[in-house]
């Protein structure tokens, strides 16, 4: 089958691909003991402000674990463009120092091709940064 004069491989979609651009995250915080419920309702207050104001942001999806002690976020951004939006976001600038005074960032990985400048500005996190070989999203 060809599409738009491209050969089309039925196990190899390039609507399926990941977007070179797209950038995944996944962060995990260590939360103080009793601080859960502060810390569920600050999550929840950032995530409805990046859903407002930060339209790259793909994903924004925080899980807490059985003990509530732990948390995982998991993050989609179209582009290192909007990864750095985020950082220097309303949200980030606003809500997350509050949410460091009761959780410590444990693990901060970033997925992808990321910029050199959004690299440079998520140093302090000392992200890890995963480079993207191969794969696909549906």
């Amino acid at each position: 089958m060809i599409q738009n004069n491209k050969p089309r491989n039925s196990l190899l979609d390039e609507n399926s691909i990941m977007n070179p651009d797209q950038l995944q995250w996944i962060v995990e915080f260590s939360i103080k003991r009793g601080k859960q419920a502060e810390f569920e309702r600050l999550a929840k207050e950032i995530s409805d402000m990046v859903r407002r104001s930060e339209p790259g942001t793909r994903k924004y999806e925080w899980f807490l674990n059985k003990k509530e002690n732990r948390c995982v976020v998991i993050e989609t951004y179209d582009s290192s463009i909007t990864g750095i939006y985020h950082v220097n976001g309303e949200a980030i600038k606003k809500l997350f120092p509050e949410i460091l005074k009761i959780a410590k960032i444990t693990r901060f990985e970033v997925c992808g091709n990321p910029s050199q400048e959004l690299v440079n500005q998520l140093a302090d996190v000392d992200a890890i940064v995963y480079q993207f070989i191969g794969g696909f999203s549906r």
